[in-house]
């Protein structure tokens, strides 16, 4: 019936109006919906939707799904989009460990993630950084 580029829009509407009206009362409906949108869509329409779904799951659902959705959205966003998504994904990280929010063991995992995750990045020198935080921080 509708196809992208026009489609986008529509799903973006409907999406956005299911979450205000509905919240957190229809979680599971409005991650159903989501995952159908993103797998509809090309990738160089698929930014917003991933945008969108991992603010749901951060404002109504997990954590862990949010960063789900952010590292599934750094494989599938066009290459000059990818920059944007680890970029998010990273600071995402990051206010989770320097936050006083979460237990200490909790940050311990989230640092080990975290410097699992720039070492697959090529970084060498910041996953060094975490691990020793880590390290200290178990004294």
């Amino acid at each position: 019936m509708f196809i992208y580029p026009h489609v986008k829009d529509i799903w973006v509407t409907y999406l956005t109006k299911f979450v205000k009206r509905y919240g957190n009362t229809k979680l599971e409906r409005a991650r159903e919906l989501f995952e159908h949108a993103i797998s509809m869509a090309p990738s160089d329409a698929v930014r917003t939707l991933y945008l969108h779904y991992a603010k749901i799951e951060e404002d109504y659902g997990l954590a862990k799904r949010a960063m789900k959705v952010y590292e599934e959205a750094t494989k599938k966003v066009p290459e000059l989009q990818r920059l944007e998504m680890y970029e998010i994904y990273i600071s995402i990280y990051e206010q989770a460990i320097e936050s006083s929010g979460l237990p200490h063991n909790d940050v311990k995992i989230m640092c080990i993630q975290f410097a699992e995750l720039e070492r697959s990045l090529g970084e060498r020198d910041r996953p060094c950084s975490c691990s020793l935080q880590v390290r200290l921080s178990v004294r």
